[in-house]
């Protein structure tokens, strides 16, 4: 009891540190650079590029709140084995899970499995990203109905400590082109509240 008690409030100071050690200007500023850049790589790739510059008007966001960057507790899944992922198109998409990441929002305890997608193993540049998809109360109204993406690295993972930041929550490139292939959001990673975080539904401009 009282070392569950003491890990709570551990995790409670952990998950406050951001707030103290950045203002919310300078959260908003580095949240602001990192969707530019996000919305740089959505143009990217000629004529096979997710957006046209028109078409980029459509894409918007929630307002920056440091309430959606949570810090948690990470476990490591043990002998699991790589099963295939549905995705938008059937295309076959093998992935193993890698995780769990456990954390409270809100008063309310949550978690969502982190998976790796086993390709990267043999890309230097994406040997460490893991696919953490997820669902939750937003979508199909402020947000897409198929559930968001986030990245997260595995050097992000200190001491079974995992932060993750919502408002760099993004849609699948489906959304954009149904001809991509997308990875669907298993439903047990639903979260049963809402994330007003991260990117909103696209709307055509």
């Amino acid at each position: 009891m009282y070392s569950s008690v003491c890990i709570r409030l551990f995790l409670l100071a952990i998950s406050l540190l951001p707030a103290f050690a950045w203002s919310q200007s300078d959260f908003a500023e580095a949240l602001e650079t990192h969707r530019d850049q996000y919305k740089i790589k959505l143009l990217q790739g000629g004529a096979g590029a997710p957006l046209t510059p028109e078409r980029l008007r459509g894409v918007t966001f929630f307002p920056a709140d440091p309430d959606y960057r949570v810090t948690g507790t990470f476990s490591r899944t043990e002998g699991a084995q790589p099963f295939q992922m549905a995705t938008t198109t059937g295309k076959p998409a093998e992935y193993v899970e890698y995780g769990t990441f456990y954390f409270t929002l809100d008063g309310e305890d949550h978690q969502l499995t982190i998976y790796r997608r086993l390709a990267h193993l043999r890309s230097p540049l994406h040997r460490d990203l893991l696919f953490l998809p997820f669902l939750d109360e937003t979508n199909g109204e402020s947000t897409y109905a198929g559930g968001r993406y986030l990245d997260v690295r595995i050097g992000d993972i200190e001491n079974g400590l995992l932060t993750v930041d919502f408002n760099r929550a993004y849609n699948p490139l489906c959304v954009y082109n149904e001809k991509f292939s997308c990875p669907i959001p298993p439903r047990q990673n639903r979260i049963n509240a809402p994330i007003p975080a991260g990117e909103k539904a696209f709307t055509e401009p």
